[in-house]
């Protein structure tokens, strides 16, 4: 009978009092929906002398002259070559992938272009139930994830600032402003994080497969 990873690893998360961010922390973000079907703001007043719009509507794509406007805006600020997408975003727990450099504070003053942007990179989380306890996932597939059979996910039990079962998804990582960032006070403990480090490593480049499978290969006996 198999033995599932947050089974095994107690405490899953640990108290973090560290200031700085960290790789596996946990934080609350305002985390957008990915989309495939693109929509952009476009206004119904827009006045080309002043460059000043407004009363803007979402537009389905394809529109002619998407991301190679004619004018500008001046208020509110666009450049020809760029457009307001229309996004759908929800404030969800996650897990950082890797804070801000603190490196590139001086580099390319004087320059235009800005490398110090103050975001860090998370994997959100969503929960595997809604609030009435109805599954939002196939039981196989769950039972799946806690084996560790998907580098893109982590299953992470309630505890701490998880109110209900949740699953990290690598695949939908999103930088966020250190700005729209808040702390939780809770950090993956050291095996889960060892983990969640091989997984990042093994969905991005393909490396770290050896301590995944180290795991796996304890569960499954």
């Amino acid at each position: 009978m198999p033995t599932y990873f947050d089974e095994v690893v107690d405490p899953f998360l640990e108290r973090s009092n560290q200031a700085t961010p960290k790789f596996g922390d946990l934080c609350r973000v305002y985390a957008y929906y990915p989309h495939e079907r693109l929509e952009i703001w476009r206004p119904r007043q827009d006045d080309r002398s002043t460059g000043i719009a407004s009363d803007f509507n979402p537009i389905a794509l394809p529109v002619e002259d998407a991301f190679h406007r004619n004018a500008p805006f001046s208020s509110p600020h666009l450049a020809t070559e760029e457009e307001f997408l229309v996004l759908r975003a929800k404030r969800r727990p996650g897990i950082i992938l890797a804070p801000p450099d603190p490196a590139l504070a001086g580099v390319n003053r004087g320059f235009r272009a800005r490398l110090a942007r103050h975001l860090c990179l998370v994997a959100p989380m969503f929960s595997v139930s809604d609030t009435a306890g109805v599954q939002k996932f196939e039981p196989t597939f769950i039972e799946r994830v806690r084996l560790l059979g998907y580098p893109q996910f982590l299953f992470l039990p309630s505890g701490g600032p998880l109110q209900r079962d949740s699953l990290a998804r690598l695949d939908e990582a999103q930088s966020v402003a250190m700005g729209q960032l808040e702390s939780t006070g809770w950090t993956l403990a050291p095996d889960a994080r060892e983990v969640f480090q091989s997984q990042a490593s093994l969905f991005v480049s393909g490396l770290g497969q050896d301590i995944l499978a180290r795991w796996r290969e304890q569960l499954l006996s």
